[in-house]
């Protein structure tokens, strides 16, 4: 179930919240960072989440408008808004004339974006509710109770307020004023105020005191007593906030014993929210740090971008980072979603497709994939219509067109501003100098040939490619090196059988310009593609988003001679088991074992009986149950496993199929894991590795499909060692190489090259 469904479900069932109404607010002290389309967004989904559930519901928006600027955007002349520190932001002149204000000017760029995004809340004015003395009965009702106002705040905060302090600022009626104005008295129907010159380091107050009124807008409460006074004044019942008010002590627990004691109104339902961050970095609106919601929702579409808010739950942190594969990771996850919605499939990921529109729902169409509209529109000889029809085995529709048009829109602007270099290609225009030894000029005549033949498909035709490397015994990394090469002028590119056949003339045009020795020699060894497939593979963004941190180190070993047993190793092992001395409680003190169960507690597999590979072998050990003997190569890197810690697993290259990717489940996927005899069927969010057609191993390396073991038979082998949020980069890699020494010097084949995913 989605999370905002949770949510709704815990409302309704609580009986404690109603009428619904749901509230967020926010001070639009400058350009609104994107992290404050979190709130937004949290909210407008609880509120559609309820009224799905079927019941009445009402969302409201407030901007705190009667906030003064206290600190001075960096994007603003100084010499003219430096006067105006201290002063309420609706009072304060507009940069852009057309503003009524500053405030305004602000808040309806926000409201324009996330209305865009689907959420449309009541917005509501802070000043109008002041100016308006709909708040005037909750000024009467702190200021009545001012002592016991700091009581809660010593209490709550360990805050020692003066025996004069009222929780309450006036706007000075001769400078304009807010921020530095001090109230000690009141007298039931006015208060006596200062504005004093030094009571704040940001702004400062021009001497005059007197008595007003605090009444019909003349000023306002202070912050933590203005925020329940929000609620008990416009009868909020849901409203949660980022978790920097929610810590202990914070605003919020100050608000909610006001609230209580003061205003005698319930506390709202509360959603302590994680913040958005971007590379890390928290932002700041008002001192104009980090990036805008305008910024943010100009690089995707918004339905990308509500998605975005949707699939992670509300108390996970988000860090968006739209360099690199982010962007290219997203589209592949609100496709694949997008897909399940439309076979009518109840899972999550359908919901949290249905939960990204909030308008009417897309009806099912071709839409063709991101990454490859990216590399397409990089080559103007292509018709990218064309491309995407082939694609599709039809004509497009028009609105697939129109989805298409947004697409290459899109790509363009990752493909300038975010895009890594490596995804950035161009096919040469004539064959430049290049490289290549004679194995590579005879392999590439070879792939001239093949692409003579009609009616070739990209998926057999990369199989073709990579089979021509083995037959021709010529290394697949040293194969794909000359495609990328003789057509792009780099050393690497996107999958080579799509770039050769979406320029198939130019292809053989280049190639067959090649001056080819006829007498180069073939290597008489045969080597296989676990030389090159480093390049192939990846961490998709469902776990980039869920499990911030998530990296794994591989590495493979070819020609390698796996035997049952070995009486070296067995004696290795024995030595090995005589020298742990360890209790399961030390066992699940380790830190490695701390850092996996983490993820296996993230993806909700902790306490069905799944545990992560090291701490299950430590615990046959320490219960004294010895160890498996399964074969030398399996044997051996277990050996690595115990000795650091890391989890470990090696696989049969040959019962592989590139690329492999580690990412979260689908609910209901089926693999056959080693020594059952029926399918596993996987619940949704589970993390596993997988290639194109299945899954290779559960939570990470804790069980594998026996399709892919490694056996007697098996020569070629991918190694990984599985890195997680804790654990050093170092620390894993130094594992893995530890495991695959162990299997060369019990099975012998030859190391490939150590790469680190991440």
């Amino acid at each position: 179930m989605h999370w905002a469904d949770k949510i709704a479900n815990e409302i309704i069932s609580s009986g404690n919240h109603q009428p619904y109404w749901v509230d967020d607010m926010k001070t639009p002290s400058g350009r609104v960072h994107v992290g404050a389309l979190r709130g937004v967004l949290i909210h407008d989904l609880v509120y559609k989440a309820l009224l799905d559930k079927g019941v009445e519901a009402h969302y409201t928006y407030v901007f705190n408008d009667m906030d003064t600027m206290d600190s001075l955007p960096n994007y603003l002349d100084k010499a003219v808004y430096e006067k105006y520190m201290g002063t309420p932001l609706y009072k304060i002149p507009a940069p852009d004339p057309k503003f009524e204000n500053f405030a305004m000017q602000y808040a309806q760029d926000f409201i324009e974006i996330f209305n865009k995004l689907g959420a449309t809340p009541e917005i509501v004015w802070s000043h109008n509710l002041y100016e308006s003395g709909k708040m005037n009965e909750a000024i009467t009702t702190a200021l009545n109770h001012a002592e016991e106002i700091r009581a809660i705040y010593l209490r709550v905060a360990k805050q020692q307020k003066p025996g004069n302090w009222y929780p309450f600022q006036v706007i000075c009626p001769k400078c304009g004023k807010m921020g530095c104005t001090n109230t000690d008295d009141w007298d039931g129907e006015t208060v006596h105020f200062t504005c004093e010159p030094s009571l704040v380091e940001w702004a400062h107050g021009c001497g005059y005191e007197g008595r007003v009124s605090p009444f019909n807008g003349t000023g306002k409460l202070m912050w933590k007593i203005d925020w329940p006074a929000h609620w008990a004044t416009l009868g909020i019942t849901i409203e949660g906030a980022g978790k920097d008010h929610s810590s202990d002590g914070g605003s919020r627990d100050i608000a909610g014993e006001v609230l209580k004691e003061v205003f005698k109104y319930p506390e709202p339902y509360d959603i302590p929210y994680e913040w958005f961050l971007i590379g890390g970095h928290k932002m700041s609106s008002s001192r104009g740090v980090g990036t805008s919601a305008r910024e943010f929702s100009e690089i995707m579409p918004y339905s990308l971008g509500r998605f975005l808010f949707v699939r992670t739950k509300f108390n996970r942190q988000m860090n968006f980072d739209p360099s690199g594969m982010t962007i290219p990771d997203l589209f592949d996850e609100y496709d694949r979603m997008a897909k399940q919605y439309w076979q009518g499939e109840k899972t999550d990921y359908a919901r949290i497709f249905e939960l990204s529109h909030s308008g009417e729902m897309p009806s099912e169409h071709f839409v063709m994939r991101f990454h490859d509209v990216a590399r397409i529109i990089q080559d103007p000889k292509v018709d990218i219509i064309k491309a995407s029809e082939e694609v599709k085995g039809s004509v497009l529709t028009d609105y697939e067109k129109t989805i298409l048009e947004e697409r290459i829109r899109f790509a363009k602007l990752w493909l300038a501003d975010y895009a890594p270099s490596d995804a950035v290609f161009k096919v040469v225009e004539s064959n430049a100098p290049v490289e290549l030894t004679d194995n590579q000029k005879v392999y590439m005549r070879e792939v001239a040939t093949m692409l003579e033949v009609d009616g070739l498909e990209p998926e057999s035709f990369q199989q073709e490619l990579y089979q021509k490397t083995k037959s021709m015994g010529i290394a697949p990394k040293d194969a794909f090196n000359a495609i990328y090469q003789v057509m792009l002028g780099k050393t690497h590119g996107p999958k080579a059988a799509w770039l050769l056949l979406e320029n198939k003339a130019k292809a053989i045009e280049l190639i067959r310009s090649i001056e080819t020795s006829q007498t180069a020699a073939v290597a008489d060894t045969a080597t296989t593609e676990t030389e090159a497939i480093s390049e192939h593979f990846h961490i998709n963004q469902d776990v980039k988003q869920a499990l911030p941190g998530m990296f794994y180190a591989i590495t493979t070993l070819t020609g390698v001679n796996v035997k049952k047993d070995d009486s070296k190793l067995e004696i290795a092992k024995q030595k090995l088991l005589e020298s742990i001395k360890i209790t399961v409680e030390q066992i699940a003190e380790m830190p490695t074992i701390q850092a996996y169960r983490s993820i296996f507690k993230k993806t909700h597999v902790w306490g069905d009986g799944r545990r992560p590979s090291p701490e299950a072998l430590l615990r046959r050990i320490a219960q004294g149950k010895g160890l498996y003997t399964i074969n030398t190569a399996a044997d051996a890197y277990n050996l690595a496993v115990i000795e650091t810690g890391v989890s470990m697993g090696g696989f049969d290259t040959d019962t592989m199929s590139l690329p492999i990717t580690l990412r979260l489940t689908d609910a209901g996927e089926k693999v056959l894991l080693l020594g059952d005899t029926e399918p596993t069927e996987t619940k949704a969010g589970e993390i596993v590795y997988s290639d194109t057609d299945k899954i290779l191993t559960l939570d990470l390396d804790y069980r594998d499909n026996a399709a892919t073991k490694l056996t007697t038979d098996t020569k070629n082998i991918i190694f990984f060692a599985d890195g997680a949020p804790g654990l050093t980069e170092t620390q894993v890699i130094e594992a893995l190489k530890k495991g695959v020494s162990l299997i060369q010097q019990y099975c012998g084949g030859e190391i490939g090259e150590i790469q680190l995913i991440k």
